[in-house]
């Protein structure tokens, strides 16, 4: 058993993190938690996936975010973050490592003509339904991706995709029904 099954809460920790997720920012808002030195306000985000927990941001993980998304919290809804486990994070002279926030690099949401991001499966029916009738073009985007079928594609490649179907939909209109 571990502590994290024992004790579980309902913020992430670095515990939770075995590998990198991207989130999507639905709010963030200041609520009080029980502090060594008493209640405290802190800033909470919270993500729109159903199952993922909240995150209290530290002055770090929010300066990633006001870096990329602009001072306003409130701009940050809607925009994409991927968070990890970093084992380096000092807490005064001891390594305890922590939660850390960066920009991912797969399509974020504002390159999504301001639309709300896709799910991957999303991504990759779209791409399976405008080239159905072109297989030759599914079969080079996998082999550019190492992959034998759309349902294998990575996201960020995927979105790439839809990215590129969506740029060419505004110059031919008639030809990309994405």
């Amino acid at each position: 058993m571990k502590a994290n099954d024992v004790f579980p809460s309902k913020y992430i920790s670095q515990k939770d993190l075995e590998r990198p997720m991207v989130l999507t920012i639905n709010t963030v808002v200041m609520e009080d938690l029980d502090g060594d030195h008493g209640v405290e306000s802190k800033p909470i985000m919270y993500f729109r996936e159903a199952d993922s927990k909240a995150l209290v941001v530290n002055k770090g993980n929010w300066t990633v975010c006001e870096e990329a998304y602009g001072e306003d919290s409130d701009g940050w809804v809607s925009k994409r973050i991927e968070i990890y486990a970093d084992p380096n994070v000092m807490f005064g002279s001891k390594r305890v490592g922590g939660v850390r926030l960066r920009i991912p690099t797969a399509a974020p949401a504002d390159n999504l003509g301001g639309k709300e991001p896709f799910s991957v499966t999303q991504l990759k029916v779209l791409i399976e339904a405008r080239y159905a009738g072109k297989p030759e073009i599914v079969k080079v985007w996998c082999d550019k991706a190492g992959v034998a079928k759309v349902e294998d594609m990575p996201e960020a490649f995927a979105a790439m995709l839809v990215e590129k179907i969506r740029e060419k939909a505004m110059k031919e209109p008639s030809d990309v029904a994405v």
